[in-house]
């Protein structure tokens, strides 16, 4: 595994890079939306935002493989039914563990992709399987058009949705939509410490 360490706005990051660049960018969304910022739109604002970042240290390792604990529940849920949740506390890594999974990713949290879901919900669900509903609860309609469409094709593997857990206003999506509960990262997968068990 490669630790980048990086320096934004006079801040020093260190991000792990697993090869996913679309890793990198959304650590970046999230970093714009903390600080209640709009993050630049477009390829070449991407490029040159990451052009910024000035790299400090990189550690050059071998990735040994090793995932999430929570990573062999979810591949053995998905491979077996339409729909999963994935839910949690902020900053636990939902929207990182769905990326890995996800072919066609929508992200909720910006503006102009929650818009063009509100106007039209089953565009949103459109897409490469799987498709990433990250942050859906911020167009809430989705849950219900998840539900709908899974109840209609069966197929595992086609929803992935983060974020809240549903409201007693949304079908709680029993038999249709399970969660699986994120947690914070176990020392063993920050690398702190090696299992004794």
């Amino acid at each position: 595994m490669q630790i980048v360490e990086a320096e934004v706005e006079g801040h020093r990051l260190a991000l792990l890079a697993h090869g996913f660049v679309g890793l990198v960018l959304h650590f970046l969304d999230d970093l714009f939306d903390a600080r209640g910022m709009n993050a630049p739109v477009g390829d070449e604002a991407l490029d040159g935002l990451l052009g910024n970042l000035a790299p400090v240290r990189i550690e050059a390792g071998q990735d040994d493989g090793a995932g999430r604990v929570v990573d062999d529940e979810i591949d053995q849920v998905f491979d077996q039914i339409p729909a999963i949740l994935l839910d949690g506390p902020k900053a636990v890594g939902k929207t990182t563990t769905a990326l890995q999974r996800a072919a066609t990713v929508r992200r909720l949290s910006r503006q102009v992709e929650r818009q063009l879901a509100e106007a039209d919900p089953l565009n949103a669900l459109r897409g490469e399987s799987p498709v990433l509903l990250d942050e859906w609860q911020r167009v809430p309609q989705l849950w219900e058009e998840v539900k709908i469409s899974v109840d209609g094709n069966p197929n595992p593997g086609q929803f992935l949705l983060t974020g809240s857990s549903p409201t007693s206003s949304t079908h709680s999506g029993a038999g249709r939509i399970p969660s699986i509960r994120l947690r914070p990262l176990t020392l063993p997968e920050r690398g702190v410490c090696t299992p004794s068990v």
